[in-house]
């Protein structure tokens, strides 16, 4: 029977709906790609000024701390004022020399006179300095100065003044470094931040004036007060803020408008600027917004031809299943519908009548299952945030990549020692060009085949340390961990790379390689003696280096981190004075070993003998420290005793008798200064006593660098037996103190009230975590600024320890939550919140108890600890 075709409304309206479905979903989707692609142009746009204008910052940041720290390392060498002016003159031109950026170096004294100048380019005269602020600050309030920009009316360019109070062998502030820095380096790096084609960078200070600008020259620097313009009045407060960048569109220095920011740089109160014109800006996001219309418009029109070509495939069906219902709704029960293929449609006209009930139930546990898999999602969804979170926390870079080496994930530590994040295009072969991996030392790209992360996906672990990530301005050398992941086939689905920045231990390692080499040329067999104890020092940080695979996962691993810039100052310090006294070591012993055989020759038996005796005087002398006052009054008494003597050149021997420690009996010398020869009979016997003096230096800078490395090995030591030893507290405490002693003698009291108490079974590396914990949180808490007061005392059978510090205090709102996991108050990568955690689940293992009080301005940890034999 053959069927009558009925109208097909129903069928046209799906047919064109098709039709238009997918030229609305083209055009939405078309829209969506279009708006996304322009707002991640101007993202980058925006990141690249930011980009821009931070590593300016930083790289002029560099430049001030070198200068700042060439100064401190000098000025905080003990006993410096008490130099003679000869030694502190070449020490001040030594460090005019190292940088040219050094237009001055000066040393004042107590007065504000100035003692010694150097300067490479001119001849200085410098006038009392007592009432300046330079002065005033430094020496009166003990802290450092930097001073404000001005132009030098001899050279015509920007300069800056720094000072840092200077201290005599009795570690007291006795007189002022102070530097005259010329700012031509402002230049370099603005010339070294590319802006595009027309953007441009320059530096303002704390009064809002132009110090620098790329493409002008440092001799045209005026200092304009930019305070009136508009930009800049209209957002003062931002740009003078030291912790937050400024970023916003206006009309910018060269009157044109720009997109601008600014960056703080950290050591001054100073910012970088960086404009670049809006025309240059936003012309590529214009560009691809054209493109992607164009490209909309032809996918619109090809949806549209797919959605008519594919509605035919279902509208004849329809028209034949419509007209089989329709004669069904009129009772005719024998009517067939021929199925053309064997798909849903071809079977729908079999189960028409069962359908409506069928497809009511599917509803139902279709609902069931959708609200089953929404919440699941919404589970998986909190799960994968809280993962980004921790991994992001982590002071670890973490790089993944799947099973084809291309890039999957990074942590927000990884982007910025890569300088970037993923790029899923790229494959792993193509990871040293993209990240700038260099082999350490050298210009060849990290070997493929040796990369920690291609080794895990072939199913092996690595480490490595011989890597370094390139920066336009920066090399970081970092440790890297390569590790695969398994699914559940037991096959490599992902591999994981874990990197950190070891600069500071490159650094600490390049310091002790220069300074072995210093020895070895110019320290005779004394000095093989003390190269023998430097070996001891380098084994024991070469221990401390094997450690610290161990602890890179753990919480200890970081608090040695934070310990590295003061431990390698404590040592820097007497290595430094090692390295002065061995030089004049090797120079006076090479002269005097010359000379001396002639000299004696030259004398009589009687002669000789009062050389001798002025030699015994000078040895018994070397432990006398004298002001520089008293200094000018015993060379003025030693000079009339010797022109009463009618001795020639008195005035000179009696400063080198001064320098020598000798300004008493010296009668029975008298005939030695009356000979002809005078002069030079006193210069040998003031370097034999100097090459005493510079020996016991050496073993006062070896005893308190072995105190420091003892210090370190000691806490660094880890005890793998798994069993508690018979340990006595204090130790412990008393080698985190002497690890934290860098940040404590800057402003920090410690006041220790230690009963006598007796030695406890304990896992003490575990301990001296705790008392490393609390130790940096006190500093933390009171700004390196305060008291740190520690009681041990026994109560029964209990060792009760508290620390109590004045710091800020803990709020009440979040006193409940300081000992939680992952909970912290720093800002982001600055600490993991697992500190606190960590010490409580210590003295848990102990069967200790830990309390905390807090009042502003006092903070008491409290912890007991029960005294009892070690498990069985």
């Amino acid at each position: 029977m053959k069927l009558r075709r009925p109208p097909t409304k129903i069928a046209n309206q799906l047919r064109y709906g098709s039709i238009a479905l997918s030229a609305i979903a083209a055009l939405l989707a078309g829209g969506l790609v279009a708006q996304l692609s322009f707002r991640a142009l101007l993202r980058q746009t925006i990141l690249l000024q930011q980009e821009r204008s931070q590593a300016a910052a930083q790289e002029i940041d560099s430049y001030l701390n070198d200068f700042q720290n060439k100064l401190n390392y000098l000025a905080r060498t003990r006993g410096f004022t008490d130099l003679p002016s000869s030694a502190q003159q070449n020490l001040l031109e030594a460090l005019a020399r190292h940088n040219e950026a050094f237009e001055l170096v000066a040393l004042l004294d107590n007065q504000g006179d100035p003692v010694v100048t150097a300067s490479l380019y001119r001849e200085v005269q410098l006038e009392n300095k007592r009432e300046r602020r330079l002065f005033t600050r430094t020496y009166q309030r003990k802290e450092e100065y930097i001073g404000p920009v001005e132009i030098d009316p001899d050279l015509q360019v920007p300069i800056v003044r720094l000072a840092v109070p200077v201290r005599n062998a009795a570690d007291e502030v006795d007189g002022v470094l102070m530097a005259q820095i010329n700012l031509k380096f402002l230049w370099v790096v603005a010339a070294h931040a590319e802006v595009g084609q027309t953007g441009y960078v320059y530096v303002l200070d704390n009064r809002l004036r132009l110090i620098a600008l790329s493409g002008s020259s440092p001799e045209s620097a005026t200092l304009e007060d930019l305070s009136e313009r508009p930009f800049i009045a209209a957002n003062t407060s931002q740009i003078l803020s030291p912790t937050r960048e400024f970023l916003g569109s206006y009309r910018g220095l060269r009157q044109v408008e720009v997109l601008g920011v600014t960056a703080p740089i950290q050591s001054v109160p100073w910012n970088v600027m960086v404009e670049l014109p809006t025309a240059e800006a936003y012309a590529p996001a214009r560009q691809m917004a054209a493109l992607l219309g164009g490209i909309l418009v032809v996918v619109t029109a090809g949806a549209g031809t797919i959605g008519f070509l594919f509605s035919r495939q279902i509208v004849n069906p329809l028209n034949q299943l419509t007209a089989a219902a329709a004669r069904i709704r009129e009772g005719d029960l024998a009517v067939r519908v021929k199925a053309r293929s064997q798909n849903e449609l071809g079977s729908l006209a079999q189960t028409f009548n069962s359908m409506v009930g069928q497809l009511k139930d599917s509803f139902t546990a279709l609902e069931a299952q959708n609200a089953e898999m929404k919440a699941l999602n919404q589970a998986l969804f909190e799960s994968e945030t809280r993962l980004t979170q921790f991994l992001d926390a982590m002071p670890v870079g973490v790089f993944v990549a799947d099973r084809d080496g291309r890039g999957y994930y990074t942590n927000q530590t990884a982007q910025h020692l890569l300088g970037r994040g993923v790029i899923e295009s790229e494959k792993v072969e193509q990871l040293t060009r993209t990240y700038q991996a260099y082999l350490a030392g050298s210009d060849q790209l990290y070997p493929r085949s040796e990369l920690p992360i291609v080794k895990a996906l072939r199913g092996s672990s690595a480490r490595v340390d011989d890597m370094e990530v390139r920066h336009r301005d920066r090399a970081i050398p970092i440790e890297c961990f390569g590790t695969p992941i398994y699914d559940e086939r037991g096959e490599v689905s992902y591999a994981i790379a874990a990197f950190v920045d070891i600069t500071e231990r490159k650094k600490a390692e390049n310091i002790l390689a220069d300074y072995n080499r210093t020895l070895e040329r110019q320290v005779t067999q004394r000095t093989e003696e003390l190269q023998l104890k430097n070996a001891q020092l380098a084994s024991t940080l070469q221990q401390l280096t094997a450690t610290q695979e161990e602890l890179i996962q753990s919480e200890k691993m970081a608090a040695l981190g934070q310990l590295v810039a003061g431990v390698a100052h404590e040592i820097n310090t007497p290595l430094g004075a090692i390295r002065s006294s061995a030089s004049n070591i090797g120079k006076f012993l090479q002269q005097t070993l010359e000379e001396l055989p002639l000299l004696l020759r030259s004398f009589s038996p009687e002669e000789e003998r009062q050389f001798l005796s002025l030699l015994t005087q000078a040895f018994e002398q070397h432990d006398a420290t004298l002001s520089a006052k008293q200094e000018r009054k015993l060379r003025r008494a030693l000079t009339r005793q010797l022109e009463e003597s009618a001795i020639a050149a008195a005035d000179t021997l009696a400063d080198t008798l001064v320098d020598m420690g000798i300004y008493e009996n010296i009668e029975g010398f008298l005939p030695l200064f009356q000979k002809d020869n005078s002069q030079y009979i006193l210069e040998i016997a003031y370097k034999l006593s100097a090459l005493q003096r510079s020996t016991q230096i050496v073993n006062t800078a070896t005893e308190r660098a072995s105190k420091v490395v003892f210090a370190l090995k000691t806490y660094a030591r880890y005890d793998r037996s798994g069993e508690k030893i018979l340990t006595n507290l204090t130790e412990g405490i008393d080698t985190v103190l002497t690890l934290y002693q860098n940040q404590l003698k800057q402003g920090i009291e410690v006041i220790r009230h230690y009963d006598s108490i007796p030695p406890i079974w304990c896992y003490p590396d575990e301990l001296n975590q705790v008392w490393t914990n609390l130790v940096h949180n006190a500093i933390q808490a009171m700004n390196e600024r305060g008291t740190l007061t520690i009681d041990v005392s026994q109560h029964e059978e209990r060792i009760q320890t508290r620390f109590t510090d004045t710091g800020k205090g803990i709020p009440p709102e979040i006193m409940s939550k300081i000992f939680e996991p992952f909970f912290t108050t720093k800002p982001p990568g600055e600490g993991s919140g697992l500190g606190l955690d960590i010490v409580r689940k210590i003295i848990h293992k102990h069967q200790g108890t830990i309390e905390v009080e807090s009042v502003p301005g006092t903070t008491t940890f409290s912890i007991s600890i029960p005294i009892h034999l070690p498990e069985k």
